[in-house]
């Protein structure tokens, strides 16, 4: 090999040489890149974060409204199904273990509603009632040990009425009547206590109207 081979094979040995240390370099991350990727990635994991606390905020804003809905659906559902088939009605204040019917020439209205299955018998009956102790609206039979609750968080002391075709209230009992229900929730996502000054909460109100069959 003469002298002018050796030095080309020393330079392409110095190019190959200068093309591993090049890709050798090229492969690594730098500082920089390494501090972007750092921050990208905290950026998205904080639009996540973000967009799950809100998912979770919404959720426990509509979770009540759907609870009272669900109350109320299923207590009308029976409330209704149970007064069309009635052989007899009162109206008048009551618990788990009492009731007491109004008295005639007064409104015809109060906490609780006992019905009568058989008008010819007073041993059977149903019996709903608020309970101003939990603020909940409760029911009861003549076979029951204890009171069932039917919703929860009813703030209006007198939820049943006895009224005419225009909604009046009687101050007689009639036979013809027809049975309101006002049902007023509140309901305190943010806070285990009850409704009152301070206290940020959500007002629902159902109302409707039962006629006998």
């Amino acid at each position: 090999m003469n002298t002018r081979q050796q030095m080309g094979c020393g330079a392409r040995s110095r190019r190959v040489g200068t093309f591993q240390r090049s890709s050798r370099g090229r492969a690594a991350f730098t500082l920089v890149e390494v501090m972007v990727t750092a921050m990208i990635t905290l950026v998205v994991v904080g639009a996540l974060m973000s967009a799950y606390m809100y998912g979770m905020r919404m959720f426990e804003v509509v979770k009540p409204k759907l609870a009272t809905s669900d109350q109320a659906r299923h207590t009308i559902s029976k409330m209704v199904q149970e007064v069309r088939s009635a052989g007899s009605i009162q109206i008048g204040t009551g618990g788990e273990t009492r009731f007491t019917a109004a008295s005639p020439n007064t409104k015809q209205q109060g906490n609780a509603i006992q019905i009568f299955p058989n008008v010819e018998t007073t041993n059977q009956f149903i019996r709903y009632f608020r309970d101003e102790g939990d603020d909940t609206l409760r029911r009861i039979t003549n076979l029951d040990a204890e009171s069932a609750v039917m919703a929860r968080d009813v703030t209006n002391a007198i939820p049943f009425t006895s009224e005419d075709f225009a909604g009046n209230v009687h101050t007689n009992r009639q036979s013809n009547r027809v049975i309101g229900l006002l049902l007023q929730f509140s309901s305190l996502p943010y806070t285990t206590g009850k409704a009152g000054p301070g206290t940020l909460y959500d007002n629902y109100q159902l109302r409707t109207r039962i006629t006998r069959r």
